[in-house]
């Protein structure tokens, strides 16, 4: 999603804690109004409206601790669903040069700003109903290039963020 003038974004800031971002929702459409029809006022063309789509049922925070060339992350991924989430996979794309150089609870792949994070084997592979996982990375960034991810896909399918 990119984010456009219509976006909630919060940035919390707490001296001595890491920095919190709390990502944009997905705008929600309210569909347009029907014209009548009649012979003296031509029907208008009605505005296109998005559809709205269903969120999937999860969650994810993401908290970041910058220190300028390297940082830590500690994200959580939230199940608010009724049924459990098996073999959890989580998608990202970060919006710098930033680069996991260690990461605990999961295990990771990176092709450039693009991360997939994977259940450890053996452990947390699975997310019952209303129950979340937790995993954390350090890496490296540039100097003031370090942000949180503007969306998350876990196993395929978008997610809310905070």
């Amino acid at each position: 999603m990119v984010p456009g003038p219509r976006d909630r974004r919060k940035v919390r800031r707490i001296p001595g804690r890491p920095r919190t971002h709390v990502l944009p929702q997905p705008l929600r459409s309210h569909g347009h109004q029907e014209w009548p029809h009649t012979a003296h006022h031509p029907s208008p063309t009605p505005t296109p409206t998005r559809s709205p789509t269903a969120a999937a049922p999860c969650e994810v925070t993401y908290q970041l601790s910058d220190w300028g060339p390297t940082f830590n992350a500690d994200v959580t991924i939230r199940n608010t669903g009724t049924a459990a989430v098996d073999r959890w996979e989580l998608s990202f794309h970060f919006p710098g040069n930033q680069a996991i150089t260690q990461i605990w609870n999961a295990t990771r792949t990176q092709d450039g700003r693009s991360v997939t994070v994977t259940h450890p084997t053996g452990y947390n592979t699975s997310i019952a109903p209303r129950s979340s996982v937790n995993f954390g990375f350090s890496g490296t960034s540039q100097t003031g290039t370090n942000g949180a991810p503007a969306a998350f896909t876990p196993n395929g399918t978008a997610c809310t963020s905070t």
